[in-house]
């Protein structure tokens, strides 16, 4: 069977190898992409002044304040609904209702501002668009993906490396039947995927042109601290190379080379060859990962670790050297399987579940932490400088304690 599958395929091999690496050549050279990205999303202040139309016309200032209220709304549309800025206490939400009270002053007759700049939280993004000069009138903006670690105060640090994962380091690796039985599932992939006869851990992409392909594990997580190697050689990546999670629903094929992992809310999608994270793509901006390497120079190593925990509901990604971060959060209440996406012809992708732990009760000290780096908002290091307490206890709050 295996040499009929060889034969059939056999005279797609040159032309998918070669269509697919000019495409990988042409992608990577060309800096600009059809995703938005963003950098780890920082409150800041920044000073905007206030577009003027000087016309002179009750038009013009209704015009006028038709953009700035269009400009304040798509600024608080930008912002997950889970995040800070959507409390009705937070500076966004205030300046919404403020507009509201002077648009009717300045459709009155009121026809220039008064020249005072304000000063506005904005989410720092890498492809931020600036005013259009001629209508004063901000270009629309994606909003900030729910799964983003920084959408949500967990009051942990995301580079913190978690000491569970090195516990399960540590221990001696399960045992030949358990791992199989975390390996990928032959009967939930795409039919251009096979997991190889003779090493389940294992599957095998035939070389089928423009066309984007995926496979999970057989087992779904929903509670629980695990983690996996996948081991993916370089060289057999391609324009798009996805690892990840999604639920039983996510789509397991697409037409083209795509990013399909995370194109759903169904799936969270770490893209290896772009370095750049995916949940709900079609709606929400992608975001550099890991947040501190270069998305240009940094490369991912042929073996990596999956770091799942379903009792903080976050995902994070490990090499042999560093931990690389929190990628993704807000897993909880979900069953996810481990599934990657590939394009490459021929490639083989492998993955062993490495174990697991059963949720922990927090100390009440972790979570005393937790509560205060909460409390100091989004970059708490800076605050917890200047408060007046032992340098002990400052070292705590900033895990190097």
């Amino acid at each position: 069977m295996m040499d009929d599958e060889s034969d059939i395929y056999s005279n797609y091999e040159s032309h998918q190898e070669a269509s697919e690496e000019d495409e990988y050549d042409d992608m990577m050279s060309d800096e600009s992409t059809d995703s938005v990205y963003s950098e780890p999303p920082v409150l800041v202040a920044q000073v905007y002044h206030d577009e003027t139309v000087s016309s002179g016309t009750d038009e013009s200032s209704f015009s006028s304040s038709s953009d700035t209220e269009m400009e304040t709304l798509a600024e608080l549309g930008s912002v997950s609904p889970s995040s800070e800025a959507c409390s009705t206490s937070s500076p966004a939400y205030q300046r919404g209702a403020n507009s509201s009270a002077n648009s009717s002053s300045l459709a009155s007759g009121s026809h220039h501002h008064s020249g005072s700049s304000s000063s506005r939280p904005v989410t720092l993004t890498r492809e931020r668009k600036t005013y259009a000069a001629a209508a004063g009138r901000s270009a629309p903006m994606r909003s900030l993906s729910p799964a983003h670690p920084s959408a949500v105060m967990s009051g942990m640090d995301d580079l913190l490396r978690p000491e569970r994962f090195d516990r399960i380091m540590h221990m001696s690796p399960p045992a030949q039947y358990i791992q199989e039985q975390h390996s990928w599932n032959p009967e939930d992939r795409s039919l251009n995927i096979f997991v190889k006869d003779e090493d389940k851990f294992t599957f095998h992409r035939h070389p089928v042109a423009q066309s984007t392909d995926c496979i999970r594990g057989k087992i779904g997580y929903s509670r629980g601290f695990h983690v996996w190697q996948i081991e993916w050689p370089e060289r057999q990546r391609g324009t798009h190379a996805v690892v990840g999670v999604a639920t039983k629903t996510a789509p397991l094929h697409a037409t083209g080379y795509t990013a399909l992992i995370g194109t759903t809310n169904e799936s969270y999608g770490w893209d290896i060859t772009r370095r750049e994270c995916h949940h709900d793509s079609k709606n929400t901006m992608t975001w550099r990962y890991p947040f501190s390497n270069s998305r240009e120079v940094y490369h991912v190593p042929d073996k990596f670790y999956c770091i799942l925990d379903m009792d903080e509901g976050y995902m994070a990604f490990a090499t042999d050297d560093e931990f690389l971060g929190v990628a993704f959060r807000n897993l909880k209440g979900k069953t996810l399987y481990p599934i990657v996406a590939a394009v490459w012809g021929h490639c083989e992708i492998s993955m062993r579940y490495l174990g697991s732990l059963e949720p922990e009760p927090l100390s009440l000290s972790e979570l005393c932490r937790r509560r205060v780096r909460i409390q100091l908002g989004p970059q708490p290091e800076e605050s917890i400088e200047e408060l007046t307490i032992p340098p002990i206890l400052k070292r705590y709050l900033m895990y190097q304690y």
